[in-house]
């Protein structure tokens, strides 16, 4: 469109001009080419000189149906429903703290809950624990060590082992949070060090996607946008990112506890920062052999996380934790009364105010269980990190319940040790050290193949009927999608067919744009196509595209927009996620309907639209799905006899071979559906 302003006003009336040609290395090319009525025209061409693809595109502000900017949209209607996820749970949470009996209650349902969040986990296997090397510090050794959470799953760690006073010793977990260099980062070793002055066995572990614990050696090294891609893929086979680590956490706990060092008598202590303060967030929830725990720059509110605009990676926020009425105040109440701090940072971008608002909670649950002082909070006036205040805050918390010493914490001047002197592989990697290891993606993909004989014997022991309830429950989709209204927003008027804008409206939903391409020719009825297109429903309706065809032919044509594409596509993420899916998705995925069933029923409305249409033949009615609106349009027609035909175009064809065998996408989480 830039292009057509520049060149339009030199054109002689009525010619065209070629503006440009892109050569390709196969020796092929692509040619553009404009009108003076304003239209593009895209031909791809062989090494021959054979054409082999012609687009024609027009100015898309022809096409627009909203008024205004649709792409705030999304943002709007997601943060609308988790806004009244939480106003039930906040109802719910003040009728809960009226009383001991409520808190208890309570307490019993979310950890329930909480293992439905995590996701499937496995049974406990041999850990295989090894020493790869050591260095002799003052008053401690650090033993670099490997073992196996999951077979050929493996864990990088450093464990901090004092040698002066008498043991056994207290110990503690240090999980790191979204760095690089894992374990080795010097925050983290730091923290290490002190815990370990002060007494304490302490183990310092590599999450997933982090030091040598890498999920991809190609591809990406940020151990963000590995959660994230681990995520996706894990929740297709009833995992996710947060349970993996949670089991790696507990696995971790498991070597502490075999070592001969470690005081068994008493609890484990565990902290970490960031994400390191999530996974210890978690695991002090699920595992009771944790007792003093302190996350740190890691709790706030998950409503106003999304309020921010934020949706997490995968590795903070598990699936149907809105629709459990699950915020982080709930992974104390679930561990209660056992000793925890929240540590936090007043400049911090997770908004301490909201901190306060979880403190403040959890003191009430504290209180009506009678122990007020097992549930505290330290803020220092600094930015996210687990910076000195708060590691000393930290070994604070463990020496007072871990070896009933309350005196103030000071971190002397320490030799720290470089990310190579603390490695436990010699590589730097465990996928390229061990022959045997198996990353996050990897072991998914074993689940998913698995899982054949089961698909299979899901076909066999059911009738298709109930095969189709069953899947209808699990994407998400209302068997009453309550009524369609339909606004005409303005008629564009192309000769041989007209152009009807309409917005497509359900209740409590979201608009969904439409254009209603109508043969001028009268005949008593028509076919229909309903043209659902990912990349925007303007962009095969321009003259002598694919949807003029279709109208050539004697067909109505219905192009919509489902949420999240064309006019309501995400454009205003105010953090950096990889697609314009990626927010709608973790946000549908919270609130317990996957974004591809909100997209089927986007679907199937206008189906029940495209059908009541006087001139339409409801029996004669197919379906075009292309790219991501493949598998929405699939599920669709398999969930509603109402189609006559589908065409799928450029769309995945397989979840297993086509998504969880190709973990490095960007583009797939709005195909997702747990389980």
């Amino acid at each position: 469109r830039d292009l057509l302003k520049i060149f339009l006003p030199h054109l002689p009336e009525g010619k065209i001009k070629q503006l440009y040609t892109q050569k390709y290395r196969s020796g092929g090319f692509l040619r553009v080419v404009v009108t003076a009525q304003g239209t593009a025209r895209f031909e791809f061409y062989d090494e021959n000189g054979q054409e082999l693809y012609r687009a024609v595109k027009e100015p898309q502000a022809d096409l627009g149906v909203l008024e205004g900017d649709g792409s705030g949209l999304i943002e709007k209607y997601y943060l609308g429903r988790i806004k009244a996820q939480y106003d039930q749970r906040r109802a719910d949470v003040a009728e809960a703290l009226k009383t001991k009996a409520g808190v208890l209650k309570r307490q019993q349902i979310l950890r329930r809950h909480l293992r439905q969040v995590l996701g499937d986990l496995p049974e406990k296997t041999p850990l295989r624990a090894r020493v790869t090397g050591k260095i002799e510090g003052d008053g401690y050794r650090i033993e670099k060590v490997v073992y196996e959470s999951r077979p050929g799953h493996f864990v990088t760690a450093n464990l901090y082992v004092p040698t002066t006073g008498k043991g056994p010793f207290p110990g503690v977990l240090i999980a790191c949070g979204h760095s690089n260099l894992g374990k080795a980062y010097e925050m983290y070793h730091r923290a290490g060090l002190l815990m370990v002055k002060q007494g304490f066995l302490t183990l310092v572990y590599d999450c997933i996607g982090q030091g040598e614990r890498s999920s991809f050696l190609t591809g990406t090294n940020r151990s963000s946008a590995q959660h994230k891609l681990d995520h996706v893929n894990a929740i297709l086979v009833g995992r996710t990112v947060v349970g993996y680590q949670a089991w790696d956490s507990l696995r971790s706990a498991d070597y502490l506890l075999s070592r001969p060092e470690v005081d068994r008598t008493k609890s484990l202590g565990m902290t970490g920062n960031s994400g390191g303060g999530g996974q210890t967030m978690y695991l002090m929830a699920l595992d009771e052999r944790i007792g003093p725990a302190a996350p740190s720059c890691h709790i706030t509110t998950i409503e106003r996380e999304f309020a921010q605009g934020k949706c997490g990676d995968g590795c903070q926020w598990a699936p149907f934790t809105g629709m459990l009425g699950i915020d982080h105040g709930d992974f104390f109440t679930m561990r209660s009364p056992k000793p925890s701090i929240i540590l936090s940072a007043e400049q911090d971008y997770k908004d301490i105010r909201y901190t306060r608002v979880t403190f403040k909670e959890t003191q009430r649950v504290y209180e009506l269980l009678g122990q007020s002082e097992k549930m505290d909070m330290f803020a220092y006036d600094d930015k996210h990190a687990f910076s000195k205040p708060r590691r000393q805050a930290a070994a604070r918390w463990m020496s007072r319940w871990l070896l009933d010493d309350n005196e103030p914490v000071i971190e002397p001047e320490m030799k720290v040790f470089s990310p190579k002197q603390l490695s436990v592989t010699n590589t730097g990697q465990v996928l390229s050290e061990y022959s045997q290891a198996v990353s996050v993606s990897q072991l998914n993909l074993r689940r998913a193949k698995s899982l054949a004989a089961d698909r299979k014997a899901f076909w066999k022991s059911r009738s298709v009927p109930t095969a189709i309830k069953e899947i209808a429950q699990l994407v998400g989709v209302k068997s009453d999608l309550g009524k369609v209204q339909v606004e005409t927003k303005g008629v564009l008027d192309r000769g041989t067919y007209l152009i009807e804008k309409l917005v497509l409206q359900r209740a409590g939903e979201m608009p969904v744009p439409a254009l209603l391409f109508v043969p001028s020719q009268r005949a008593e009825k028509y076919a229909a196509t309903l043209y659902v297109d990912a990349r925007g429903k303007g962009t095969d309706a321009t003259p002598g595209g694919a949807i003029e065809q279709l109208v050539a032919s004697g067909q109505i044509v219905l192009s919509i927009d489902l949420r999240g594409f064309g006019e309501t596509r995400d454009v205003k993420q105010k953090t950096s996620y990889y697609t314009s899916d990626f927010r709608a998705g973790m946000w549908s995925l919270h609130i317990g309907q996957t974004l591809l069933g909100q997209r089927v029923e986007d679907t199937l409305a206008a189906l029940e639209m495209l059908a009541a249409h006087p001139r339409v033949d409801a029996k004669a009615i197919d379906v075009v799905g292309i790219q991501q609106a493949g598998p929405v349009v699939l599920h669709a027609a398999a969930l509603n006899p109402g189609f006559a035909g589908v065409t799928l175009r450029d769309s995945i064809r397989s979840w297993v071979d086509d998504v969880v065998a190709g973990p490095l996408q960007e583009d797939v989480i709005g195909h997702v559906v747990p389980h």
